[in-house]
Order: structure tokens, then sequence, then C-alpha cells
């Protein structure tokens, strides 16, 4: 059998945005594959017959995707075969029973979200600035293309670029005779929206504001027949963080604003008409969180109301977990997966992206009631039938603190009992995020080499409620005290593991945790910081959510400070892995994307020019046009380009095993 490689991407099918039809007969969703030329993702939207299981490809034209049902054998998505002009989106139709896509209508905007009214009309989000460019003399330098103006908070934004003097605004489109009518407030920034069970109004929530962004949101009520809008909650009350329809009520998630990052979420009631709202259930955790991964790509429902439940997929320790809620907020877990992107529900079943079996994605049909979930999908087994694949091995092993705490341990490839081989310790980001046991590329990749693999979740990680998450304050603490400990435990368990040839590497959080690690030990001889932090007093300027974010997980509030940042500001220096840089002596590779505006390309080469200084063996792989998600979402060549180099860089200094 192949052992994996980094090119292997190619051989990959990503699925999403799964939707079953009005009648229940169909499941349809978009499946993503790497192009040839590396410069994208393919993109078809699949058909699945839910009586005989059949399954048939829909689409040809690789571009299609944002699929919707109009009826129970119409679909509607958005499509660049026809060559669309920028700044429009063309919208096609499509009959399940026979026949090719037709145009529909084309909106002239760049549409990130579509809904449909009862009117025929269609509700969208699109992304523009404030005031209108029209007018501007086309012979005179231009906005955007030959400067930037930054005059808001945030300036950029991870993913989409400059977002200072930008809203995400709501508009009414018509398409009968091409109109668009905006219907947000001019300072809104939208960030969702869904229509009426009625098809009449339009709830859609974010935050008016000028100048700087603050973390509360607002839920606003949009009247299409008397065009009338009202606010639903008071300013500044909420911290919103999933909101939608639940029958004629509204429910929504949320915790009060500059109050903790780690503070767990209260779910609320709304009953629009009266503006009554009511918490009806506190789960200890966030909704719609998922296993970190590197094999997920395109949008996937992660909540879904039916027959008067609410559905939800959360995180439990290891797994994801599909859970029903009901209004007087008592809940049970329907399936547990070892990953899920996104379901959907209807009659008595659940149509799921899930990872099972420690296999790239499929498309996976479960019972309500619940019992064994059935594969509906194979994309991957050919794949699996011609690849070695090392599965990872669920340990739970004890904190210092005595806490169980999960942990996965990944044999080399080829691996033969009694031999030495080297290991990497791989550090998720966030650090509210979680590793799970879900088939994982880079880790693969990693075993392929001939190393063991190993990773954990230490304290900060999410999916055991607000007491283990909780680490405001406490980076490079109790969650380091985690890792090394984790790390005795593996090589206790593992006496083939050579503890002379440790690695260790980390993304985001992750990557901080890394640069961390080599000042505060020389128990690795190789480390890899990918989109990494390393001083927290630059960070918290160049972040784009470095205001508010990073600085309420390092315990400073200055929205409670009259709004400077800077105070109680030693803490950003004390957590700043660059103070001590002086200690470190691993050779260690920094990988980065050039337009990374989450964790910005200067936190990497501080840390690097530092390290060079003191001739410690040091490298910058700077990836350009690609921000934080290039593991998971980035340009398949660049991908492989970062993977490639991680191994390499693990080559040179642990070497492979045996038979590596």
């Amino acid at each position: 059998m192949e052992r994996i490689k980094a090119a292997d991407l190619y051989e990959y099918r990503f699925l999403s945005e799964v939707t079953v039809s009005p009648d229940g007969a169909h499941t349809a969703f978009v499946a993503r594959n790497a192009k040839a030329d590396g410069q994208g993702y393919d993109a078809y939207i699949w058909l699945i017959d839910n009586a005989s299981g059949a399954l048939r490809r829909m689409t040809g034209s690789a571009s299609d995707s944002s699929l919707r049902w109009l009826d129970e054998n119409t679909l509607v998505f958005i499509s660049a075969r026809g060559g669309a002009k920028a700044g429009q989106t063309a919208f096609y139709t499509l009959d399940i029973r026979g026949g090719e896509a037709a145009p529909a209508f084309t909106v002239p905007l760049g549409v990130k979200l579509y809904r449909p009214m009862a009117d025929g009309r269609w509700f969208v989000l699109t992304r523009r600035p404030r005031e209108s460019a029209a007018g501007l003399d086309p012979d005179r330098a231009q906005p955007g293309r030959d400067y930037t103006v930054y005059e808001e908070l945030p300036f950029w934004a991870d993913g989409i670029g400059v977002v200072s003097g930008t809203r995400m605004s709501g508009w009414v489109f018509n398409p009968a005779d091409g109109s668009v009518e905006q219907v947000t407030p001019r300072n809104f920034d939208a960030e969702g929206a869904a229509v009426s069970p009625d098809g009449r109004s339009v709830l859609y929530w974010g935050v008016e504001f000028e100048n700087i962004r603050p973390d509360w949101k607002q839920l606003m009520l949009w009247d299409s027949v008397t065009g009338e809008t009202r606010s639903l909650v008071p300013d500044g009350k909420y911290r919103a963080t999933q909101v939608g329809w639940w029958g004629d009520e509204i429910w929504f998630e949320a915790t009060a604003p500059h109050t903790s990052v780690y503070r767990a979420p209260e779910l609320y009631l709304l009953d629009p008409a009266s503006g009554e709202c009511r918490s009806f259930c506190s789960p200890d955790g966030f909704l719609c969180t998922f296993g970190i991964g590197d094999m997920s790509l395109g949008a996937g429902t992660m909540w879904k109301v039916s027959g008067g439940h609410l559905y939800a997929q959360r995180l439990n320790r290891g797994d994801t977990e599909l859970l029903c809620f009901d209004k007087q907020g008592d809940f049970h877990s329907v399936a547990k997966f070892e990953g899920l992107a996104g379901f959907d529900v209807y009659g008595g079943s659940a149509y799921l992206v899930a990872f099972r079996g420690h296999r790239p994605q499929e498309i996976y049909r479960q019972s309500l009631s619940g019992g064994e979930a059935e594969r509906l999908t194979h994309f991957h087994d050919a794949f699996l039938a011609a690849h070695e694949v090392s599965a990872p091995e669920h340990i739970v092993w004890r904190s210092r603190t005595g806490e169980e705490m999960d942990g996965w341990i990944i044999k080399p490839a080829g691996y033969v009992p009694g031999r030495k081989y080297p290991g990497v310790l791989n550090i998720h980001g966030g650090p509210k995020a979680a590793y799970s046991g879900q088939y994982y590329h880079e880790m693969q990749l990693l075993a392929a080499a001939g190393r063991f693999v190993f990773y954990t979740n230490p304290h900060g990680s999410d999916g055991r409620g607000q007491a283990f998450f909780d680490l405001v304050g406490r980076w490079g603490t109790i969650d380091y005290d985690d890792l090394m400990d984790f790390t005795d435990e593996v090589l206790r368990r593992c006496p083939d593991l050579d503890a002379g040839k440790l690695g260790v590497c980390g993304g985001s959080y992750g990557g901080f945790m890394t640069n961390w690690i080599i000042g505060h030990t020389r128990r690795f001889a190789a480390a890899c910081a990918m989109r990494s932090i390393s001083n927290f007093v630059s960070s918290i300027s160049t972040c784009d959510k470095g205001y508010l974010f990073l600085l309420e997980h390092m315990g400073v509030k200055p929205w409670e400070n009259g709004g400077n940042m800077w105070e109680d500001s030693e803490i950003l220096w004390e957590k700043s892995p660059l103070k001590y840089v002086g200690n470190a002596t691993t050779p260690t590779l920094f990988i980065h994307s050039n337009t990374d505006f989450r964790c910005y390309m200067d936190e990497a080469l501080q840390m690097f020019a530092s390290l060079k200084q003191m001739g410690v063996p040091s490298k910058v792989v700077l990836i350009h046009n690609e921000g934080h998600e290039l593991n998971r979402g980035g340009r398949p060549a660049n991908r492989i380009i970062r993977l490639n180099a991680l191994c390499d860089w693990f080559g040179k200094y642990l070497g492979g095993g045996p038979e590596a």
C-alpha cells in the first residue's frame, strides 16, 4: 500500500451544504476537489435518492455552490458559469428530474448570503463601501487600487482584506425588474439574516457603529410590507453568537458583552411581537462547534429547527455530538461522530457531513431516535484501499491537577515494535478549539514519514465546559504543563518513541505555544511555529480581533478602562514568547502567510530575527496571498508548499523511522 503524500490533497473530496428536499425524497450537497493547477477548488452539486441510495452528479461547470431548494424538484444555486461580471452574482435553477441548469437571475451585487421572501423577492447580504465610489475621476488615484485609508477598528479582517469604511449590508432584490434596495442602516454591519416562517419579515443581526466596532450585537426585524425596522433587544446587552427563527419565536445564543471570552453562553427565546425575552437553557458550552482539522471546506448548516425541536452540533471532549433541544431547556444527544461539518434534518432522520471510522468525510443518515448511522456516499473507498492510514489511538490520561484528559497517538506508518522512531507533538489553535480522532491529512503525512504523532486537548480547549476552557490570563501556564505532562505520558506508553528526537509544531494559538515552548524547555530537537503569535504588544494592534479578542484573552479589559488598551499592559509582554527567546536553542521553522490578518506576518519575523541573531538555526517560509486559513482553505498548491516545508524541516532535524 502507498504511504500518504502531501499531494494526496488532490485525491480528497470535501463535502458541504447538505440539504434535504421539501418532500424528503432527495438530499443535495456540494463536493469540492482541488483543481489540477492547484489554484483553487472545483465545486459540483450532487444528489442522493434517499429511498434507493442512488448517487449522481447534477452539475458539470465546476463552479456551483450555495444551493437551496425552491420546491421538491428545483434547486437554485450560485454559479460562475457564463462569466458573471465583477460585482455581480449569477443564479441558476436546476430541475432534478432532467435537463440542464438554466439562468434564473443576476443580482448586481456580490452576494454573500441570500434568502427567499414570500413575495418573490430575495433578501441578500453583500459587503460594500458605506460611501459610493461613483463619480470618481478614473484618471486619478483610486482608493483601494492606489492607496488605502484606515479610519476604523477593525481596519482589516482575515479572509476578507480591508474592511475599514465598509459594511456587510442587507438589500432586497426584485427579479421582476432587476432592482435592488438597501434596507439596513448605512452604518450597520450585518453578520447574518433569516426570513420569518411567513416570509414577510427579515431578522438580521450585527451592529451599527462608527469608528470602533463593539463586541455586542443588535437583533433587528424588518417588515417587508410596512417597510418598518425595529430593534428587538436593548443595545449593548448581548454578545450573540447564533441567531434564528424557532417557529414564531426567535432563539439566540449569547453572553453579556465585555465579559470573559471564556464565559459559556445562555440560550434565549424572544417573542418578536411582545418583546418578551427569556433564558431557557444553560448548556455549559457553545453550540455549532466542531473538531479542528484540515479536511473540511465550504459552508455547512450547524443548527436546524425541525418538528418543534432545535438540533445543533456541539463538541463533547473528542467527539462532535448532534443535540436535540426543546423550548423548556431539556436536551439530549442524538449521536456522536469523530467530526461533523454540517447537517440537515427531515422527518425522523438527520443527513450529515461527518467523519467516522477514521476516514475522510462522507454523507451519513442518522435516525433521530438513535442507533448506528448509515453511510450514503463512498467517495474515499478507493483511496483508503490503496493507502496506508495510521488510525489514531484515543487515550485518557490524567493531568497533574487530577483531571481526565483526552489525547491521541498515531503510530508511524510501517511501525515495527522494538525499533526507535522520532515523534512530533502537534498543538491545536484557538485555544478554544479541540482535536478529535477524525481523519487529518497533516497528521497522516507526518506519520507516513515514520514518526509517532501525538496530540491532546489541554486546558483552554473546547468541549469540556466553561471551567475547563477558561484560560484568561493563563496562557503558557496550566496549558504548558498539560502539554509537557502529555509528552511524558506518551513516552511512557510508547517505549519505541525516541525521547532525543522529539519535534513540536502548532498553528495560531498552537504557534504561540510552540514559540513559548522553545523559550521554556530544550527537550525538543526541532520546532515549527505556523501562523503564530510571538509578541502581544504588537499583535493587539495588527490582529483583526486584537483590540478585543486578544486583550480579553490576556485579561485586559479596555472597554472598562475608558478604551485605553495599554492599561494593565504588563501582562502583554509577560505572556509574549519573544520575551523568553534568549533561552531558545531549538532549530525552528516559521510558516506564515503575508495576508494573514489574524496573526500578522511580523509575529513570525520578530521571532525569526531574534533566533537568527543568536545563531539558532531558523527559517521562514512566507506564503503569498494566503490568510490565516491556509492549512484548511488555502489554494491547494500553497497548502502543499506548507506541508512539504513542515515535513522537510522535521526530516532534517528528526529524521524518519527505519523504513521512512
